[in-house]
């Protein structure tokens, strides 16, 4: 989705030379800076966004990436004014199949998303990449129980610190859990075992 934080470096990859193909997002509109930005950078590399719609199945080699989109085009939380949108909503959510290894990728997706993901799929998996930051409710709660990983990773810094009853919710599955604020999450795998190391912090 479209927040700073997913999309800001987008230029800067481009400009560095990584050969890229294919942008895939959601067709939701965005007005930001950011935003903006990115859509020009595309526009000098020659690039567009592919908007996914439907589900949408990948093969890397050996590897299965299934991307599945929101299933609404709006997001609007009772909470929120009248006619706002909850733009996290609008996240793809990536599941990865590595021989007998599964990995999820779920962005910023909360609530009601969240909920989808688990008419969408199998949401049992071994790798999770926590969503939205470790920020979360009693439906984050609930879904990290459902997706029972043995793995999980939360991006979140000092400034922004996951919610410890996230946490407590990950630990109670038996997941090993690692934050990025503690330093840079690698992982490996082989198609049958998982490696995760973390490094010392900068």
């Amino acid at each position: 989705h479209y927040d700073k934080d997913h999309i800001g470096a987008l230029r800067e990859l481009l400009e560095y030379g990584l050969e890229i193909d294919h942008i895939y997002a959601f067709d939701n509109e965005a007005t930001s800076d950011t935003y903006m930005d990115m859509m020009a950078a595309l526009e000098e590399h020659g690039l567009s966004l592919d908007y996914v719609k439907d589900k949408k199945e990948l093969t890397l080699d050996d590897l299965l990436i299934e991307i599945y989109p929101p299933l609404k085009d709006s997001y609007v939380s009772k909470d929120a004014e009248p006619g706002v949108e909850m733009e996290n909503e609008f996240s793809l959510v990536t599941k990865v199949t590595h021989g007998d290894n599964r990995f999820l990728f779920t962005g910023d997706a909360c609530n009601d998303r969240l909920k989808e993901l688990s008419s969408q799929m199998n949401v049992d998996v071994d790798f999770l990449k926590v969503p939205h930051h470790g920020q979360g409710d009693n439906d984050t709660n609930s879904f990290v129980k459902k997706v029972d990983a043995e793995y999980a990773v939360i991006t979140c810094s000092n400034k922004k610190m996951p919610d410890d009853a996230v946490i407590k919710a990950l630990e109670n599955t038996g997941a090993k859990v690692y934050e990025t604020r503690n330093g840079q999450v690698d992982c490996s795998s082989d198609g049958k075992t998982i490696s995760v190391t973390q490094l010392p912090p900068k």
